[in-house]
């Protein structure tokens, strides 16, 4: 059995910088991160440019613990080309949820939960994947947002 020191000296590298700590509408914490780039070195007067037009309520059925590649309509529309939505690491004592996403637009975008959540991404660059870890009781996405 690993004790408490060893099992920290095994905390992979990626999760040492780069998240990015935020508070949503209900007033509930919630985690970014993005991969290629630390996301926490964005400024205030930083704004992402989208480089889609702005979408509303776009249905999507991103089922927990459940990955895959996004439809035709869904990257047309969203510029997301991939998803995972799976319970956040062991060493995440804090966020239950973590949802990676692959895009090939920028965005601010804003995922909706099954249990009403609504959780925001700002993607500054399309390299990489993107993260976003938060707590809920039912979290499959079922709307995405884009402005």
């Amino acid at each position: 059995m690993a004790t408490i020191n060893e099992t920290a000296q095994n905390v992979p590298d990626s999760t040492e910088g780069g998240w990015q700590e935020l508070t949503n509408n209900n007033g509930e914490k919630f985690m970014v991160k993005a991969e290629n780039y630390d996301i926490s070195a964005q400024s205030d007067n930083d704004a992402v440019a989208a480089s889609g037009p702005p979408f509303d309520n776009l249905r999507v059925n991103w089922n927990p613990n459940n990955e895959g590649v996004t439809t035709e309509e869904e990257q047309e529309i969203s510029g997301i080309t991939y998803w995972k939505l799976q319970k956040s690491p062991w060493w995440n004592t804090v966020y239950q949820w973590q949802l990676t996403v692959s895009t090939r637009d920028t965005y601010h975008y804003y995922f909706t939960d099954a249990s009403g959540h609504v959780e925001d991404l700002n993607v500054y660059q399309n390299a990489g994947t993107h993260w976003i870890s938060w707590n809920s009781p039912n979290p499959e996405v079922v709307m995405i947002s884009g402005r």
